[in-house]
């Protein structure tokens, strides 16, 4: 797959509004934020939250155990100077046990995800006359998610299919390194980079179109049954079960071990389109193999970093979001790869 070299500051993300609401006129009322900006800021105190441990099947030793890993990798980043000994912001960082985004059937043989994220609270003075204060909601953070693949796919996407193996998705597109480790662009989500500790094994995997036509061929399968059921049918998934089917049997054991990719042109059933068409996107699903389940379900292999705003392309405009890319760029985050399990 082609890499795309992007300048660091690219890799960052949109510039965002803040949460403050000001009037029509703001700009010409909003006094210089000189001063605002040079006060010296402070560290809040952390807050923990694990609303989904349970769901996970975490023991409270357990989740006990994440946090305490949690709270190395924040010392870490405590030691980045533009976060050591805040000027212009406050930083509070918050650490989260267990995925919000619910946890699967199979949970107790599963590595929990967990996470540090990282606010900062920008100082303003919104008039002459007013006090300076922090903002009431964060413009700006850093976000570390452990053990969750997964956030480096589009937040719209659905899997192109499912099958007994997990989802089948497009890939994110591969860019140039930060700070040493691969970066990805994931659509609707912003770039974000990864973070292992010498694991060699890769993310994802290529799947073949063979596996892709059989999940689509039991998909359009399971939604027929449902049909039938009901004393019903449905005559274009018979119609696309019949073609899936015909054009699986027409390809050789060559053509079903190649790669699956979709995009472009194409005119197969199963809208899969030759690796060679120049907007063709590999389909890959996660690698099974890729997470050491022997370590227990307390350690935190891996990493995706990702920042708020998203793209730091008007840097000069944004203080918060200027900060958050000092932060990014001063963080180790070799030292923080080396915590990793």
């Amino acid at each position: 797959m082609k890499v795309i070299v992007f300048p660091f500051a690219l890799l960052l993300g949109v510039v965002m509004p803040g949460s403050w609401s000001f009037p029509a006129d703001a700009a010409q009322v909003m006094p210089p934020q000189d001063e605002a900006q040079t006060r010296p800021g402070i560290w809040r105190p952390p807050a923990f939250d694990s609303p989904y441990g349970k769901a996970w099947q975490l023991k409270p030793g357990e989740i006990k155990t994440i946090y305490d890993k949690l709270n190395a990798v924040t010392d870490v980043v405590r030691e980045s100077p533009v976060l050591r000994s805040p000027v212009g912001f406050e930083v509070q960082v918050y650490h989260t046990v267990g995925g919000s985004t619910g946890a699967p059937k199979d949970a107790a043989n599963r590595l929990p995800p967990s996470s540090v994220h990282v606010f900062l609270f920008v100082y303003r003075q919104t008039c002459a006359s007013c006090r300076i204060e922090p903002e009431v909601e964060s413009s700006g953070h850093v976000i570390i998610r452990f053990n969750d693949m997964r956030q480096l796919l589009p937040q719209w996407q659905k899997p192109f299919a499912t099958d007994e193996q997990g989802g089948i998705h497009v890939g994110p597109a591969r860019l140039a390194e930060v700070a040493g480790f691969p970066a990805f662009q994931s659509p609707g989500k912003g770039p974000k980079f990864v973070l292992t500790n010498g694991i060699a094994r890769p993310l994802w995997l290529a799947v073949n179109q063979e596996r892709y036509i059989r999940a689509r061929i039991a998909q359009a399968q399971k939604s027929l049954d449902d049909y039938r059921s009901r004393g019903q049918t449905n005559e274009y998934r018979v119609r696309e079960i019949r073609e899936l089917e015909a054009e699986l049997a027409g390809l050789s054991s060559v053509e079903r071990a190649e790669p699956a990719c979709v995009g472009g042109t194409s005119k197969r059933p199963s809208s899969l389109v030759s690796g060679t068409d120049p907007k063709a996107q590999s389909l890959i699903a996660e690698n099974p193999e890729f997470y050491d389940r022997g370590r227990g379900r307390t350690t935190l292999q891996m990493a995706v970093v990702e920042t708020y705003p998203a793209q730091l392309i008007n840097v000069a405009k944004s203080f918060s979001a200027r900060k958050v890319q000092e932060a990014l760029q001063s963080i180790d985050w070799k030292k923080v790869a080396a915590l990793l399990e």
